[in-house]
C-alpha cells in the first residue's frame, strides 16, 4: 500500500508544473548527478550550510551556478524556473548545496536587479565559474530581524567607505571571499529606514575578522568584525543612503530561495506510514508542500516575465515552509519516536531527521523570524 501511494504522489508532484523540454532535461541531469554524489558524500545534513569545494566546482563546471543569468554574464540563459527546479532537486537529494544560494539568489540576482553594468560584469562571470564565494552580512547582536536597527557604520572617505562594527550568523563567512553587508551610513535621520547603505566587502583584508559561533545543532555560524574595512565607491550597491530599497529586493530573493521544499518532500516520502489509516496527517502536509512548490514556481515565472513579485509572497513561502519542516519532525517524533523510526525503518534517515530537528531554529529564524514574515504578509498581502 505504501509503495503504491507514494508512486501516485510522486507522479502527481513531477507532473504538477508544465516544465519545458530543457527544464525536464535539466531535472534528469541533476537527479543523476545527485544520485552519484550521494554514494560518496558528504551530504547536506552532515555539513549544513558549509560549502563543499568539490561539489561546488562541479556545479560551476556544469553551468548550474547562475542558470538564468545571461550568457554574456557567465550564465546559461535558462529561466528562473530552471533555477528553482535545480534548488528543489538538490534539496530532495540532500546534496551539499552550501554556497549556491548566496552566489545566485543573494549576490548575483541582487546585482542583476540593483547593480551597475560594471558590477554585473565584474562579479557574475566569476561567480558562475565558481571562483568567488559570497556570504550575507545583515544580522547584528542588537539587530536581528529588525534590520532598520543596524548600527555597523559606514564612514565616508575620499576613496570610499570605511566599515566599523560586527555581524553575526554569517554562515559562510569563513569560506567566502565577499560579503553583502547592510550598513548605517547616516545616524541623524527622521526614519530609521533612511541612511542605510548596501555594499560588497572583501573579507580577505586584514581589517576583517571571522570567528566561529557554535550552535547547538552543530552547523557552523560566524561572527564577523569590521575594524576599518575598506570599501571602494564602485562596490556600493544602489545609492549611498538608499539601502532599504536594495534590501527589500534582496530579502525577497533570499526568502524564496531558502524555502527547502525539496527537503520537505523527501522527509515526507521517507517517513510515510506503512498503513493506510495513518496517512491522513502526511497527506495534508504533502498537499501543502505541493501548494508551496507551485507558489515558488509562479514567483519564478513572474520574474521571468518581468512581472512584479510582491514582498509578501517570499514571506509566505518561507514562513510556511519552515512551519512544515517543524510539523514533519513533530509528526514523526510523536508517531514513531526518532529511535523507534531508526530501529523500524531507516537508521540513516533517523540521523537526518535528528540533524534537522537540532537545527530547526536556523530554518525558523533564517530570512527573518515568523513575526516579521507575518507582518509583511498582513501589510503587503492583506492590506491590514
Amino acid at each position: 500500500m505504501r509503495s503504491v501511494a507514494l508512486a501516485a504522489l510522486k507522479a502527481s508532484w513531477d507532473g504538477g508544473w508544465p516544465f519545458d523540454r530543457l527544464e525536464l532535461k535539466l531535472r534528469e541531469e541533476v537527479r543523476g548527478f545527485v544520485g552519484e554524489w550521494a554514494r560518496r558524500g558528504p551530504l547536506w545534513w552532515q555539513v549544513g550550510n558549509q560549502m563543499v569545494p568539490g561539489f561546488y566546482r562541479e556545479l560551476a563546471r556544469r553551468g548550474w551556478i547562475g542558470l538564468h543569468w545571461p550568457p554574456a554574464l557567465g550564465g546559461s540563459g535558462m529561466s528562473r524556473v530552471a533555477t528553482a527546479l535545480l534548488l528543489e532537486e538538490l534539496n530532495y537529494g540532500l546534496a551539499p548545496d552550501g554556497g549556491l544560494i548566496p552566489a545566485v539568489a543573494f549576490l548575483g540576482d541582487l546585482l542583476l536587479a540593483c547593480g551597475t553594468p560594471e558590477q554585473q560584469q565584474r562579479w557574475l562571470p566569476r561567480l558562475a565559474r565558481g571562483e568567488v564565494v559570497a556570504s550575507l552580512g545583515l544580522t547584528e547582536p542588537e539587530a536581528g530581524s529588525d534590520l532598520a536597527a543596524v548600527s555597523t557604520r559606514a564612514e565616508p572617505r575620499e576613496e570610499g567607505l570605511e566599515v566599523w562594527g560586527e555581524k553575526i550568523f554569517t554562515g559562510l563567512a569563513h569560506q567566502a571571499d565577499v560579503a553583502i553587508v547592510l550598513l548605517r551610513s547616516e545616524v541623524q535621520v527622521e526614519d530609521r529606514h533612511q541612511g542605510l547603505t548596501v555594499c560588497l566587502v572583501d573579507l580577505h583584508q586584514p581589517a576583517v575578522g571571522v570567528e566561529e559561533l557554535k550552535t547547538w545543532g552543530g552547523w557552523r555560524q560566524n561572527r564577523v568584525v569590521f575594524q576599518g574595512a575598506k570599501v571602494s565607491w564602485d562596490e556600493v550597491v544602489g545609492e549611498v543612503g538608499q539601502g532599504w530599497q536594495v534590501l527589500t529586493t534582496l530579502i525577497n530573493l533570499e526568502r524564496s530561495a531558502i524555502a527547502r521544499i525539496g527537503l520537505i518532500r523527501r522527509l515526507l516520502e521517507e517517513t510515510w506510514p506503512d498503513h493506510r489509516e495513518g496517512t491522513r496527517d502526511w497527506l495534508r502536509l504533502w498537499q501543502e508542500a505541493e501548494a508551496l512548490r507551485l507558489l515558488n514556481y509562479r514567483m519564478a515565472q513572474a520574474w521571468d516575465l518581468g512581472k512584479r513579485v510582491r514582498p509578501f509572497q517570499g514571506s509566505l513561502l518561507k514562513v510556511r515552509a519552515a512551519q512544515l519542516l517543524d510539523e514533519v519532525i513533530d509528526l514523526v517524533r510523536d508517531r514513531f519516536g526518532l529511535m523507534g523510526f531508526a530501529f523500524n525503518r531507516s537508521p540513516e534517515m533517523a540521523q537526518i531527521l535528528d540533524a534537522v530537528e537540532r537545527n530547526r531554529a536556523l530554518f525558523t529564524i533564517g530570512g527573518g523570524v515568523p513575526a516579521v514574515q507575518k507582518d509583511a504578509i498582513a501589510k503587503f498581502g492583506l492590506n491590514l
